[in-house]
């Protein structure tokens, strides 16, 4: 209509009510793009007075971008007027508002005329239409990038109509189907089972179905289902969460390991925020605070774990404050008692760390505390063992040692007078042959009482070993300290063992000496009385005496020189013979062979000499140490020969004295034996004895040293009858333990022996070392330390000593354990 009102009626040009009434914008060009006229919408649209529009080129309309478009267009509409161009074509344009704002907008050409003038001049005219399409061509966008939002989505989506039936599906749900195939109603397999109940009730509902957990074969998918009403579709986004999976299932693993971890620890747990206020406790600890968690939780930790130092009773140190000033670990040094919340206490060691979080900024802390009442009991248990004799329950030869050091200073800083006595008792190795060791032992601990009963308060008595008494007579000059050591012998005298059908008269001799500001050390004060009390029993036994300075002139001419003699000859003709006794594992798995070296001594007949008969000698003159320079020399020399045996030697155990270990000329001759005899140096341990050991702690613990630098390891024999303090042992680099004898050869019939090899072979397996029973001469005996756990026996139930040439032929037989 309005073409054909342009073409009757050219007046309408310039204005005609059509145009203000048109809905969209309306602007008409002549020949030259010049705009002619343009509508009222299309004013308002632009923001622009007709006379700013109408006699300006419509380029003029255009943002900049966009005219330059225009004219590259081979068809433009604007270059084109005049041409016959199809009818209603859109071309896409900006427009410049006024305000400068751009305008998205369609253009269309809705008439085309030719207008006749009187000088028959012929104009042509295009009236364009346009209109604001920036909605509409924002909603396409957005309709594209959700379509390529679902195409590239690497999670699968996929649409279902209202029949349930598959509307749409992007390629990684294609993808997953391709994996996983579709179930038995054709539904894709990694959809929910009620995959159609959901599509119902979405639609239904108008309903988001959310978080809807699918595993299938391994692989974990969570779900979500929106109603599109308007298309009448339900689209389901699911997204992969197998890796979430994975990672809650080893959180919860490693979760529930460490509770179970700390549910069965023997160490109390207890975590507290940043506020102190307690949130975790783990059995143990409920267990020795008294506090149930839950009433625990919550509380100040002060309340629930009250620590208090064990000597001086007042609060301990709040190392838990340091930990959360410094935020490093921190151990309490000091005793603690951990009261219980019934009242009693227990000894703890404590110890607090950070706890982080994983920014690993500081969140709380971990208290830790370790119940140590049975070690401190054990510990106690084993100094009390160590200084005391288990038998008679006096202090052992150690322990009394060290008494008599004390009363050496003693009077020498008070200028006061002590008495040392030595007990040797008679016929008790009669005793002991007719009635055995179970007599002996009844025997020695009824002399205790005895002597215990006739003592003053304050004197010292101990059990120096076998049947030998020391004392110390404190503060008593030695003509009333003869009248107290005569009545002690007299009571002794007077006395009558009974045992079974048998009775004995004991006896005692008794040597007695004198401790003043004049005495120089306790070896001297102990070989002093030791000749006192060999002087009574040469004098007829039974009595007493006091020492004398001529009595160790006539000990010595009792024999040991003449020993050292015999000694020094039998080095010299080499009438020394190497024995060996096996060394069996019990509980292990040792293969080839482990022995001790033993040493025989042939006399001027050559008649066997047992060492318990020349050692004593050999050591008090000091020729004990070239001794072990031939043992040393002549065991290198023969397992240097015997190649083929050596080979098959575990251990060969050779025994040193204390003599040798301060000895840097034995280091010396050690270490040039080693270069000289090829053969591995592991093969060898050294033994000594606990007292010799301990005698001089900083020369042995030297000596151990420098041995295992060599590559030989270590035994400490004897221990326990010597025992002086559970913190020696800690300070010797030791690999064996070799209990003493006196303990195990009884274990069977004596539960105090039994306990003792117990305590000593609990206390090795803790510090890490083997530990060794000597003395094992029967099964019974055998069967007793299997039980308790010792690692490996020796005696004469496992293998008798015997010549070292005779190893060759055990090679050919079986082990007896």
């Amino acid at each position: 209509m309005l073409r054909k009102t342009l073409e009757n009626n050219e007046s309408l040009l310039s204005s005609h009510p059509l145009l203000d009434i048109w809905a969209d914008g309306l602007l008409v060009l002549d020949a030259n793009g010049i705009i002619v006229n343009i509508n009222s919408t299309a004013l308002n649209i632009l923001g622009y007075e007709r006379s700013e529009i109408e006699g300006h080129f419509l380029h003029s309309l255009l943002c900049g971008q966009a005219a330059d478009y225009q004219h590259k267009k081979e068809n433009c509409l604007f270059i084109n007027v005049g041409k016959n161009l199809p009818k209603n074509d859109i071309v896409d344009a900006w427009f410049v508002q006024k305000n400068g704002i751009y305008l998205h907008v369609d253009v269309r050409n809705i008439a085309h005329y030719f207008s006749h003038k009187p000088s028959d001049e012929v104009s042509h005219y295009t009236v364009l239409s346009f209109q604001d399409c920036s909605t509409r061509r924002y909603s396409e966008k957005e309709l594209q990038r959700l379509a390529l939002f679902a195409e590239l989505n690497p999670s699968p989506i996929i649409e279902f109509n209202e029949q349930a039936l598959i509307y749409f599906s992007n390629p990684a749900m294609v993808e997953l189907i391709a994996d996983l195939g579709f179930d038995e109603q054709g539904m894709p397999g990694v959809l929910p089972d009620n995959v159609r109940f959901l599509i119902e009730q979405c639609l239904c509902n108008n309903e988001t179905l959310k978080n809807i957990e699918v595993e299938v074969e391994g692989r974990w998918f969570l779900w979500n289902f929106h109603p599109i009403l308007e298309r009448s579709l339900v689209q389901a986004y699911g997204l992969d969460i197998t890796f979430r999976k994975q990672s809650e299932a080893l959180l919860f693993a490693e979760k529930e390991r460490f509770l179970v971890t700390l549910d069965s620890i023997d160490d109390a747990v207890i975590t507290v925020d940043m506020d102190e206020q307690v949130t975790y406790l783990n059995p143990k600890a409920t267990e020795l605070t008294g506090w149930d968690s839950s009433d625990a939780i919550g509380q100040p930790v002060k309340k629930i774990v009250n620590l208090f130092n064990a000597d001086t009773r007042k609060p301990g140190e709040n190392i838990l404050q340091r930990v959360f000033a410094e935020q490093v670990p921190h151990r309490s040094a000091e005793s603690l008692f951990l009261a219980h919340r019934d009242g009693y206490v227990i000894s703890v060691k404590q110890s607090v760390s950070p706890m982080r979080s994983c920014d690993s900024s500081m969140i709380g802390s971990v208290i830790a505390l370790h119940d140590v009442s049975d070690a401190i009991r054990m510990e106690q248990n084993l100094n009390y063992q160590a200084s005391h004799d288990s038998l008679t329950g006096l202090i052992n030869r150690a322990e009394f040692e060290n008494r008599l050091r004390q009363s050496v200073e003693h009077c020498k800083t008070d200028k006061i007078t002590h008495a040392l006595f030595y007990i040797d008792l008679d016929n008790f190795k009669i005793i002991n042959d007719t009635c055995g060791h179970m007599a002996g032992d009844q025997l020695l601990c009824q002399i205790t009482r005895i002597l215990e009963e006739k003592l003053r308060r304050g004197d010292i008595l101990a059990r120096l070993g076998g049947d030998e008494f020391g004392g110390i007579l404190e503060s008593c000059p030695i003509d009333r300290a003869e009248i107290i050591v005569t009545d002690l012998c007299q009571r002794i005298q007077e006395y009558t063992f009974v045992w079974e059908e048998h009775q004995f008269c004991v006896g005692a001799s008794i040597g007695l000496v004198q401790i003043d500001e004049d005495s120089r050390d306790i070896e001297q004060l102990l070989s002093m009385a030791d000749s006192s009390c060999y002087a009574a029993k040469d004098m007829g036994r039974n009595r007493v005496h006091v020492y004398q300075h001529d009595d160790a002139d006539m000990i010595q001419k009792k024999g040991e020189m003449q020993w050292v003699s015999r000694i020094n000859k039998a080095l010299l003709e080499d009438r020394f013979v190497l024995y060996f006794q096996l060394i069996s594992p019990i509980k292990c798995e040792e293969k080839g062979l482990h022995f001790e070296i033993l040493l025989r001594m042939l006399d001027e007949q050559n008649n066997l000499i047992l060492p318990g008969e020349f050692l004593p000698a050999a050591e008090h003159y000091d020729s004990v140490k070239a001794i072990d320079q031939w043992v040393v020399k002549n065991t290198f020399a023969w397992l240097h020969e015997n190649p083929e045996i050596t080979k098959q030697v575990t251990l060969c155990s050779i025994n040193l004295s204390g003599h040798s270990l301060g000895d840097e000329r034995f280091l010396h001759h050690l270490t040039e034996n080693f270069k000289k005899y090829q053969f591995s140096a592991n093969k060898i341990c050294f033994e000594v004895t606990e007292t010799a050991a301990i005698q001089n702690l900083s020369v042995a613990s030297h000596f151990i040293n420098t041995i295992k630098t060599l590559g030989c390891s270590f035994s400490l024999d004897d221990f326990g009858s010597g025992m002086s303090s559970f913190g020696y042992l800690k300070q010797l680099n030791i690999d064996f333990l070799k209990i003493d004898g006196l303990f195990v050869k009884d274990i069977v019939i004596d539960p105090v022996d039994a306990a003792m090899v117990k305590s000593i072979n609990e206390v090795g397996q803790i510090m890490g070392l083997k530990t060794i029973a000597e003395y094992v001469e029967n099964e019974d005996i055998l069967n007793a330390i299997s039980k308790i756990g010792v690692d490996f026996a020796q005696g004469y139930g496992i293998r008798r000593p015997e010549p070292l040439k005779n190893i060759a032929e055990l090679l050919k037989m079986p082990s007896k354990v």
